[in-house]
């Protein structure tokens, strides 16, 4: 409730209140719930730093976040109508779903930031759109896929699979159930040694034979308890009843197991150098990497992640046994086993252990020894949620090898990105310096229009960023004026009208002349009264529309 708080009235927040103030109503909360939920007294602590961190982590983002929105928006004024409303609308949905700022704050700033009147409902509409996109990608992705004659109308009115891949890669076994679509097929077997995906790690692949027939299987899944192979038929057709021969994919599957042993070797050293609340929240075990999702309120420093990639390698170099063990569900309680987020368990469960320092409900397939994972390097960190973050890591000595490799590629070119990057600024630099010379023989040219000094100017080859600093310039050597500032080049035009907040006081106003001057350049844009902008693909016409600038200043 408290969180909801925080995100719907964001505004009322960060205006009435400095500092964060929501998470001293916990203790009140906590005293109301503790009958009901005895179990949250012993977490006050815990609670009251998550949430005094998501009120500051808010209003971080909120300072940050909002001058950057109104730079997007004055980019945005020189695009023709339909072209903004797109970036606009995207825009939207990635403050919103990315950084958390409410639908109404993102519109408010954009209005104020200079946005056309009326647009904003149209870059709702597009905000929508993508709301839209983003919920039926969600829906694609958390259908269960094992579910895979759902559509068809076919019931599944077969035995459970009997599972035999925790010891074995290939198995002898009978067709129980064929569904093709031409070359594509979805196979049952009455026993498999394919793993089908659950828990994080993703389902096995390899061949089904039979004495007429070759099935390669590029995925297994399972609905209910049953395992359903998918792939293509090489050659032939399979019929309930053959007796086939099932193989797994053994390179890939040892790979997969790397990364699952790896994980748990993961979470183990998490605990021991992050602590003890660190509990799986999701996770991903692939052949070619894992990815971690884990409860921590903040960033994992660099000098941390290195700590827990060395102990990882610890395990590792100490060869521990990996151990399977199939135990009552309250004995492995217990016995201190973690139980992977979000699944569920029955009376009996298989726990997986590794040393004295890892202990797990698990149902995936593992090495039997941690120096089989080789080696584990860790590749990237970040956050994916409130308080949720993510490891993404390789194991196995090749991959980590690829991925030094890869990563001191990765350093070379953004060395080289920066160096660049400082070049051009100072070739900025060096751009605004000559232009800036060029502001006293510019100001000599004022002229007074109805009492007021106005300056038009065009310069060459200076863009938008650049105009709108020499605006500045201007308004710093003239206390009260109108300057009217164009740019072009061979392909496009832009022009800046500047008006100092004494003759904005009076009535005139920087977004009423750049509507009237962007017609006679064949240009878009808009603005706010103390500064306006505008940009056009006609740059020929430019020099014409400022010349006719000057009888458009009206008090």
């Amino acid at each position: 409730v408290i969180k909801r708080l925080i995100t719907d009235n964001t505004d009322l927040v960060l205006r009435r209140h400095g500092n964060p103030f929501l998470y001293k109503l916990i203790p009140i909360v906590i005293n109301i719930m503790r009958q009901p939920y005895p179990e949250i007294e012993t977490k006050e602590k815990e609670i009251l730093f998550y949430i005094q961190k998501a009120e500051k982590d808010y209003q971080e983002v909120f300072n940050l976040r909002i001058p950057e929105l109104k730079r997007h928006v004055e980019d945005t004024l020189t695009l023709r109508h339909q072209e903004r409303i797109e970036k606009l609308g995207k825009i939207c949905f990635e403050y919103r779903d990315t950084f958390g700022l409410t639908l109404e704050t993102i519109i408010l700033v954009m209005v104020k930031s200079g946005l056309p009147e009326g647009e904003h409902l149209a870059i709702r509409k597009e905000f929508h759109n993508h709301m839209e996109e983003q919920r039926n990608r969600s829906r694609a992705s958390s259908k269960m896929t094992g579910d895979v004659f759902a559509d068809s109308g076919v019931e599944l009115d077969v035995p459970k699979t009997e599972f035999l891949g925790y010891k074995d890669m290939k198995a002898q076994a009978r067709v129980l159930k064929v569904l093709s679509e031409g070359q594509r097929v979805r196979v049952v077997l009455d026993r498999t040694p394919f793993y089908a995906e659950s828990g994080g790690q993703v389902g096995d692949t390899g061949f089904i034979d039979t004495d007429r027939a070759r099935m390669r299987v590029e995925d297994t899944q399972k609905a209910n308890d049953i395992s359903v192979h998918s792939g293509v038929m090489e050659q032939g057709q399979f019929n309930e009843g053959d007796q086939a021969a099932a193989q797994v994919d053994a390179d890939r599957r040892l790979a997969i197991m790397r990364n699952h042993t790896a994980t748990h070797l993961l979470q183990a050293a998490l605990r021991e150098v992050l602590g003890t609340h660190i509990k799986q929240q999701g996770s991903l075990v692939a052949q070619e990497r894992l990815r971690f999702d884990f409860a921590h309120p903040c960033a994992v420093k660099p000098e941390e992640l290195q700590k827990i990639e060395n102990r990882i390698n610890q395990f590792i170099g100490n060869a521990d046994e990996v151990k399977t063990e199939i135990l009552p569900l309250e004995e492995a309680k217990q016995k201190g086993a973690l139980a992977f987020f979000a699944e569920k368990y029955g009376n009996m469960v298989r726990v997986v252990s590794i040393g004295d320092y890892s202990r797990e409900f698990c149902g995936g397939t593992h090495l039997s020894s941690t120096a089989q994972a080789e080696a584990i390097k860790i590749i990237g960190e970040g956050s994916v949620a409130q308080g949720i973050r993510r490891i993404e890591a390789v194991s196995g000595k090749a991959n980590v090898a690829r991925m030094a490799r890869q990563k001191e590629q990765e350093e070379l070119a953004k060395e080289q990105a920066r160096r660049l990057k400082e070049m051009e600024k100072e070739r900025q630099n060096q751009r605004f310096e000559q232009s800036k010379s060029q502001i006293d023989h510019i100001v000599q040219g004022a002229v007074n229009i109805k009492g007021i000094t106005f300056i038009s100017h065009v310069f060459k080859d200076v863009d938008m960023l650049l105009l709108r600093k020499l605006s500045d310039v201007l308004k710093q050597r003239l206390p009260s004026g109108v300057f009217v500032l164009g740019a072009r080049t061979q392909q496009d035009a832009s022009v800046v009208v500047s008006v100092t907040d004494d003759l904005v006081a009076k009535g005139v106003k920087a977004n009423d002349i750049i509507g009237r001057i962007a017609p006679l350049f064949g240009a878009s844009g808009g603005g706010r009264p103390h500064l306006a902008q505008a940009g056009s693909k006609e740059p020929q016409k430019l020099e014409s529309a400022l010349a006719q600038a000057k009888d458009m200043i009206a008090l």
